[in-house]
């Protein structure tokens, strides 16, 4: 069937993890990790780990939904963004492939399109908002400005939503790419029909 690599990172011993969607029902997945969904039925999310060679999988592992963008830290573990439909979600796979040390959504229809780790362990993601989405008190923005919008969400290591803001004007936007500085702070690149 179909399948889509969207984001490739790669560790510090050469590593390479790759998230997508798959529709093939023969995809190399070495455990389903508690995801349910037949992607020959129905599209599912993976991630896959492969050796520096290139030669062999070191894990292969269903999402919970899809996976539009991967980040790794030091020790291994991969972060993966997209959506949940139709929800924002953002993941956190051990570094085994074993499994998820945390699986959160943001209610509302929307989805992550890139994250990027800063040096304390949160996830920073950005994407598209596009209806039902609640800001956090601490917002840049907090009112949704058109009918899509660019956001910036920030999850605690332990996967706890603790900033959420939306970026745009009254046409459509949207956050392609991010990026933390040393003290934390987020850079965004992406698209915008709004004046």
């Amino acid at each position: 069937g179909p399948d889509y690599a969207y984001d490739v990172k790669v560790d510090a011993a050469g590593n390479a993890y790759i998230t997508g969607t798959t529709n093939s029902g023969d995809f190399p997945i070495t455990t389903l990790l508690g995801v349910t969904s037949t992607p020959a039925l129905n599209t599912a999310g993976f991630v896959t780990k492969l050796n520096p060679q290139g030669t062999g999988l070191v894990w292969s592992r269903f999402t919970p939904g899809s996976g539009r963008s991967i980040a790794i830290d030091s020790g291994g573990n991969a972060y993966i963004t997209g959506q949940i439909f139709p929800n924002i979600y953002a993941a956190k796979v051990n570094s085994s492939g074993s499994g998820f040390t945390y699986v959160t959504k943001i209610p509302g229809t929307g989805e992550g399109l890139a994250i990027a780790l800063d040096q304390a362990g949160n996830a920073h993601v950005t994407g598209e908002a596009v209806i039902g989405i609640t800001s956090t008190a601490n917002a840049f923005q907090k009112t949704q400005g058109g009918a899509r919008d660019a956001f910036i969400a920030r999850f605690t290591p332990s996967g706890a939503l603790n900033y959420f803001s939306f970026l745009g004007g009254g046409q459509n936007d949207k956050g392609l790419d991010i990026a933390v500085d040393a003290s934390g702070s987020d850079y965004i690149i992406g698209e915008t029909t709004s004046t």
